[in-house]
């Protein structure tokens, strides 16, 4: 029998559920007081017992522990992993949601939190990985501002094969749609898509993200959407480049930009210097009295 879930019920002796907050095929999301801190945590559950799919679980355990691995400001950590009463993860509750709340903000507020996602996926690729499902639902805002990458159910080691397609047809590269083995380019592709989506206020090809739009049509310019420096619209319509070779070289690389981007803005709408006047200096008075010689 599946082990259910219930209000008050209290887990590893210290989690009391509060209410569950989402549910689905392969995971189940429960808002927890911890006892010991007295603070709110988010505990994500295996579906059903966890015992009946071992491959499910397998992979769970998989990504909780790479989640525990990931050391990052911009990657949402795992504290504790558990197996009782069936495999669940600890992590922090966040209550600013995540950057679909961000939609159209000005360009000036996004720019930071775009700086955090690069940095963040720069270091998942750094260990071999591909994130592979990159989109503003999976990026939450901490409690102090910071971008927090989450969600790492569809992460796979650079060069699969069989990792399955993005859950969002916006985020997912013409390489994905053609079956191609993973690669960092897509997360660059998916980068391009999401900072498209918070900057215009919709993603690409929005509404209808066919195969054949996403392999054969450009995306429409930034610039007939929203007002924002050109360097930067630039940067977000080479990341959704059909071909890899038109696309940034990687993360770092991407990051790079954005921070000469925000230090190019920064000197533009600086104040000017005010220079102080020089004092007017008063001619010596003439001496009417003869030099002697």
């Amino acid at each position: 029998m599946p082990v259910q879930l219930e209000v008050g019920q209290v887990l590893a002796a210290r989690y009391e559920l509060l209410r569950r907050l989402t549910q689905g095929a392969t995971s189940e999301v429960w808002l927890a007081r911890d006892r010991a801190s007295g603070t709110d945590r988010v505990l994500k559950f295996l579906a059903g017992d966890g015992s009946g799919e071992a491959e499910a679980r397998e992979r769970f355990m998989g990504i909780a522990g790479l989640q525990r691995e990931l050391k990052h400001p911009h990657l949402l950590g795992c504290a504790e992993v558990f197996l009782e009463p069936r495999p669940f993860t600890v992590c922090p509750w966040l209550e600013r949601g995540d950057l679909r709340t961000l939609r159209g903000r000005p360009w000036q507020e996004l720019l930071p939190l775009l700086e955090g996602v690069a940095s963040g996926l720069a270091a998942i690729h750094q260990r071999g990985l591909v994130h592979g499902d990159l989109k503003p639902a999976n990026v939450l805002l901490g409690n102090d501002g910071r971008a927090l990458i989450s969600d790492f159910g569809a992460a796979a080691p650079v060069g699969s094969a069989s990792a399955a397609l993005p859950r969002s047809p916006f985020a997912t590269s013409p390489q994905r749609m053609r079956g191609e083995p993973v690669s960092p380019a897509d997360d660059v592709y998916a980068f391009g898509a999401l900072a498209y989506e918070l900057l215009a206020g919709y993603p690409p090809f929005y509404p209808q993200a066919s195969r054949e739009r996403v392999l054969s049509e450009s995306v429409a310019p930034l610039a007939d959407r929203v007002v924002l420096p050109p360097a930067l619209e630039r940067l977000v319509l080479r990341c959704l480049a059909k071909s890899t070779d038109e696309r940034p070289a990687d993360c770092l690389a991407i990051l790079e930009e954005l921070r000469n981007i925000k230090s190019d803005s920064a000197q533009e709408t600086a104040p000017a210097r005010v220079v102080p006047k020089a004092p007017v200096l008063q001619a010596p008075a003439e001496t009417s009295a003869a030099i002697e010689p």
